[in-house]
């Protein structure tokens, strides 16, 4: 119990530290000043990409759980090759008094946070650009059951850009 205690208030901390900078399939516009949790409910569930890193042998499909709570939407985000499942990192979206943040620990690096930007052109954006990579992470909701998630950033003075495609298995 006291070690959620110390992580909830590790990832409150980090939150407020950062910089501020029913599902609709229609593209909706709307700043980080207006946004609240309710915007992102549509993620919760199991969404499964099986094209990124089908080609593999075995195939490697990307997983992302969402689960909604009163104070966050959580997640997890795995792969499955063949028998095996591994982790990848843990994600939240939380509220803080001035804006929505997507706070990402990726396996074994420290919490980073993105915070929220808007949505434009039905794009949920979050952007970070102090972060290595991704400095923005974009997802885009296609009717109830397709998301389309973009990672993009600077490598190297190299842009890099990922667009991963998941449907919805649950």
């Amino acid at each position: 119990m006291k070690s959620n205690i110390f992580t909830t208030g590790v990832i409150l901390l980090f939150v407020a530290a950062c910089a501020p900078t029913e599902i609709n399939t229609e593209p909706i516009e709307i700043d980080e000043s207006s946004a609240t949790l309710q915007d992102f409910t549509w993620l919760e569930g199991t969404w499964v990409d099986t094209l990124t890193f089908g080609f593999k042998l075995p195939p490697q499909h990307v997983y992302e759980e969402w689960q909604v709570y009163t104070d966050s939407i959580s997640g997890v985000g795995f792969y499955v090759q063949g028998e095996d499942k591994t982790v990848t990192e843990t994600f939240s979206i939380v509220k803080t008094e001035t804006q929505i943040v997507y706070v990402a620990r990726p396996k074994k690096q420290p919490i980073v946070g993105f915070p929220f930007k808007g949505i434009v052109d039905g794009q949920y954006i979050f952007e970070n650009k102090a972060h290595d990579f991704p400095q923005k992470i974009a997802y885009q909701p296609f009717g109830t059951d397709s998301l389309h998630i973009f990672l993009e950033g600077i490598t190297n003075t190299v842009v890099r850009k990922v667009k991963m495609r998941y449907f919805k298995v649950n």
